[in-house]
């Protein structure tokens, strides 16, 4: 199930909880969450949790609905985007991986996440404990520290991730290492001009 973790606005870390179905926001006294902001239509937006995840439709609100900063009018709404409603930001997280206090438990949490969401071919291998994302090598931020000591940060909130394939941190230091080499020789090489011919500078 969804989570929702307020970013912004007069509770910020309050964590929301999702009830299967449709959860509606807004100032009005009828919605499910009550969203006490200046920049909140009284029925803003509705939140559907069904079966096939979370989907975000916008109730013609005054100030609109945003996933990840881009405006909608209905959306599907995947674990580590961001939901802004008005000037109200929340983070999509999910209960289990909240409820998580340890490393085994954040990997039994994703075990049944094994392929990445954004490269379905490829496998999870890390895990943010903030706000709950899975990811896979080429999704992960990699961060070269002082001593060579590196960091793996969530590409949604950028809070430092958990791995799921090292067992210990000499092999999290090789795994990064590996990943620092392959991006290196994958980036793209900046353009340089030719030398000017001998013509050119008549």
């Amino acid at each position: 199930m969804a989570s929702l973790i307020r970013q912004s606005g007069d509770d910020p870390g309050d964590v929301i909880h999702l009830k299967p179905g449709v959860n509606r926001f807004g100032t009005g006294e009828k919605c499910d969450f009550i969203v006490d902001h200046s920049s909140v239509s009284k029925a803003h937006c509705d939140l559907i949790v069904d079966e096939e995840g979370l989907t975000v439709r916008d109730l013609d609100s005054e100030n609109g609905t945003f996933v990840d900063e881009s405006p909608v009018a209905e959306s599907k709404v995947l674990i580590g985007q961001t939901i802004r409603m008005g000037e109200v930001r929340l983070l999509v997280a999910d209960d289990k991986l909240q409820s998580a206090k340890s490393t085994q438990e954040l990997r039994s949490a994703a075990v049944e996440v094994r392929y990445c969401q954004q490269h379905p071919d490829a496998e999870v291998a890390f895990q943010c404990p903030q706000c709950g994302a899975v990811m896979c090598i080429h999704c992960v931020r990699v961060l070269k520290v002082h001593q060579g000591h590196g960091l793996c940060l969530c590409p949604h909130c950028s809070h430092e991730c958990e791995s799921l394939i090292a067992k210990d941190t000499h092999e999290l230091e090789q795994v990064i290492n590996q990943l620092v080499m392959v991006r290196r020789a994958f980036a793209p090489r900046p353009h340089r001009p030719a030398p000017p011919t001998p013509s050119d500078s008549v």
